[in-house]
């Protein structure tokens, strides 16, 4: 299954031939609203994984976005990378996402953003330079939103264009965004936890505007993995910090209800 991983490509590119196809299946989620199985659809796809995805209130959404905390380098043994971002499949089954790595190799505290087309195809990964995630100890916000006739734009801050591509589709579908940490690599690095508040926003077909997420579901790749320290701490409406911990307390299953 590694060659349909986004992220998992990121921390081995030097490694991989240039072309490395992807294959994304799209599915509807019909599990009621307080718990919700394996939402994003990605079994198999990311590497160790923990944080939050929204409710069905996000789908059809023309745009999302979170606030990250952005963290400094270290303790990330090489060549593993970490990974802070959101992102979703789109209505055609696009998978798209936007956020920022610390990697043990440069680019270190870096923006990026990829995606994978549909029904196979070659993934595609943009990335900064080193220390354009933001500054440390601050919040960053990133976000991909739709701009008119098919194309996506990927946004740092509310400025800063990263990027845009076409994906020939206005929404997400019936597909909601999430909000994720992830460690890509096997070499036993701690993914150190971060601040995601508000973790989650979306902005509804037709609407100017961006809403907060009204529910959030906790995703874990593997669903076991508190077993390994992953977990989800709710600090608030739509305020998580997420990542490995010393003594997780595993309130959130995969699938629960965090909030909302």
């Amino acid at each position: 299954m590694d060659e349909r991983r986004c992220l998992a490509v990121l921390g081995i590119l030097g490694l991989l031939s240039p072309l490395v196809t992807a294959s994304i299946i799209a599915q509807t989620s019909t599990q009621p609203l307080d718990r919700q199985e394996n939402p994003l659809n990605l079994a198999g796809m990311l590497d160790p994984s923990v944080g939050a995805r929204g409710g069905t209130t996000t789908y059809w959404s023309e745009g999302f976005k979170t606030r990250v905390y952005i963290v400094p380098d270290y303790n990330v043994p090489d060549p593993e990378a970490h990974y802070y971002w959101i992102g979703s499949h789109l209505a055609n089954g696009y998978w798209i996402q936007v956020g920022y790595l610390t990697a043990h190799e440069r680019p270190r505290g870096a923006w990026f953003y990829c995606y994978l087309p549909p029904a196979g195809g070659d993934y595609v990964v943009r990335k900064g330079p080193d220390g354009s995630a933001g500054p440390t100890y601050t919040y960053m916000y990133y976000s991909a939103i739709h701009v008119g006739d098919g194309y996506w734009s990927f946004v740092k801050g509310g400025d800063e264009y990263l990027g845009t591509e076409f994906f020939d589709v206005d929404s997400t579908g019936y597909h909601a965004p999430a909000s994720i940490a992830e460690k890509g690599g096997e070499y036993g690095g701690w993914l150190k936890p971060v601040y995601f508040n508000p973790a989650i926003s979306y902005k509804p077909r037709g609407s100017s505007y961006f809403r907060q997420a009204e529910q959030g579901y906790a995703y874990r790749e593997p669903t076991d993995n508190c077993n390994q320290n992953y977990d989800i701490v709710r600090l608030g409406f739509n305020y998580i910090q997420v990542g490995q911990y010393t003594n997780p307390t595993c309130d959130y299953g995969d699938g629960e209800k965090i909030w909302g």
